[in-house]
């Protein structure tokens, strides 16, 4: 059963985690269908947060608690506030929020008004013909090892360069769509540092994932003027990598290395049977 007073407690902490956690734990048992009235004002306050996350799960919180039949007439001024905020989620989230409000005041229920976007999973099964010479199957394995290890030996080789301070002059979260329709984001964070007494630029971060909240921290962890650890490659001081965006063992690229290395010895055990049989 959700303890709403204690997760109302808990939207007071100091601690960012605690506040992200109560907002998600809010968002979901009003999702589920718990009246959560008592935390209106609690959320109010959240939808202010220096955090985007807490921001996002505030208006999807009080979406659901709308769509639920509660009374979140006093968040109105506070969620048209947030249509404005500069963050993307945080924005359509508001919006969702003031609909779901507009709609239960008006005696009308949207088709799907609990439904939470962020938690939608679209799964579509496609079923392809896996015969194929050994050789094409091991050259599509070397692929995918060949780019995962690139990326996992550039990560690795950027630990020795050398690490200074520099200072974030721009970060954003940028929005796109894939090939499926399906959103993605990625962080957008430029910075300056000076090495050898002279003055270079730089940027992060080119990947985009679904992942709205692990894009979101990365974003609020790199602010505009913060102060941030460099790595500076000392044989070309133009090349430099944020120290959060160096991870050998980032998990998209050992699953490209994986699956490569696992589709190449599929191949070449194809090989050896098929060669095996023709004897």
């Amino acid at each position: 059963m959700t303890d709403i007073k204690k997760l109302i407690e808990d939207l007071k902490s100091n601690d960012l985690i605690i506040r992200e956690s109560a907002t998600s734990s809010l968002s979901d048992a009003a999702a589920q269908g718990v009246n959560i009235s008592s935390a209106v004002p609690a959320l109010i306050t959240a939808l202010s947060d220096k955090s985007s996350i807490i921001r996002t799960n505030a208006a999807e919180a009080l979406t659901s608690a709308a769509s639920n039949g509660t009374d979140i007439s006093s968040a109105i001024p506070a969620l048209e506030r947030a249509t404005s905020d500069s963050v993307p989620y945080v924005s359509e989230s508001a919006n969702k929020a003031l609909s779901a409000w507009s709609e239960k005041a008006s005696g009308r229920v949207a088709d799907g008004a609990n439904e939470n976007s962020r938690f939608r999973i679209y799964y579509q099964g496609k079923k392809q013909n896996a015969k194929g010479s050994p050789v094409i199957i091991i050259i599509f394995g070397l692929i995918f090892f060949g780019v995962g290890a690139y990326f996992i030996w550039n990560d690795y080789n950027a630990l020795s360069w050398d690490l200074i301070k520099g200072t974030v002059t721009f970060s954003e979260i940028s929005e796109d769509y894939d090939s499926d329709g399906d959103r993605m984001f990625s962080a957008e964070i430029d910075y300056s540092y000076t090495y050898n007494g002279k003055t270079y630029r730089g940027n992060c971060c080119g990947f985009s994932t679904s992942d709205f909240t692990s894009i979101a921290r990365m974003v609020d962890n790199n602010a505009a003027d913060k102060e941030v650890d460099i790595f500076v490659n000392p044989a070309d001081p133009y090349q430099s990598r944020l120290k959060e965006d160096v991870n050998p063992f980032n998990w998209p690229y050992l699953l490209f290395a994986g699956i490569g290395a696992l589709v190449m010895l599929f191949g070449i055990y194809l090989a050896f049977k098929g060669k095996k049989t023709s004897v």
